[in-house]
């Protein structure tokens, strides 16, 4: 068993991460929605409180990855976009099944000829990695269940219950609009 599944890596927290790490025998998956700094996350923070407590809780630990995390990313860069947030795994098995209710009403609302309207909702979302050279067409779950909960009201809100019991921890900088702890 995994208590702790970290990717140090730029654009690693998203939902079809989480789904396929919640079919193995792990608790809780730290990552980031948007581009990390260079010099990743503050090893030295996190491991000092394993290292004072070994018998930290892992979602404490979890938290203690996050909170040195933030601050030692903006270091180099006061205004850098920075994301980091914390999901239990076991309770992805529920947001996968809301997720393909939403999948559902969002394929009839294309078939029904709505398509301008999701883009439109789209169009309004920012996109993690943009600012570096705009290739990139990750957005954050919860912004995608907030907008196109215009089309089925209850099954977003669904969604967005079982998202909320699965990012248990979640920290960005203040210069995002509010992210919700995945991408999609």
């Amino acid at each position: 068993a995994i208590n702790i599944f970290g990717s140090d890596a730029c654009m690693m927290g998203t939902y079809e991460m989480a789904a396929i790490l919640s079919h193995h025998n792990i608790d809780y998956y730290v990552a980031s929605e948007e581009l990390e700094p260079g010099t990743g996350w503050y090893y030295t923070g996190f491991l000092n409180a394993l290292k004072e407590d070994p018998s930290i809780p892992d979602e404490t630990l979890c938290g203690s990855i996050i909170d040195t995390f933030m601050p030692k990313g903006l270091e180099n860069t006061p205004d850098d976009y920075l994301t980091l947030s914390a999901v239990k795994l076991s309770e992805v098995g529920a947001l996968k099944e809301s997720m393909e209710q939403f999948a559902s009403v969002m394929s009839g609302t294309l078939v029904d000829g709505n398509l301008s309207a999701v883009r439109r909702g789209r169009s309004r979302m920012y996109t993690f990695g943009s600012f570096a050279d705009g290739s990139w067409d990750m957005v954050d779950l919860g912004a995608v269940l907030d907008d196109y909960a215009q089309f089925d009201s209850a099954t977003a809100a669904e969604a967005r219950r079982c998202l909320s019991n699965a990012v248990v921890l979640s920290s960005q900088t203040n210069n995002l609009d509010k992210c919700c702890g995945l991408s999609i």
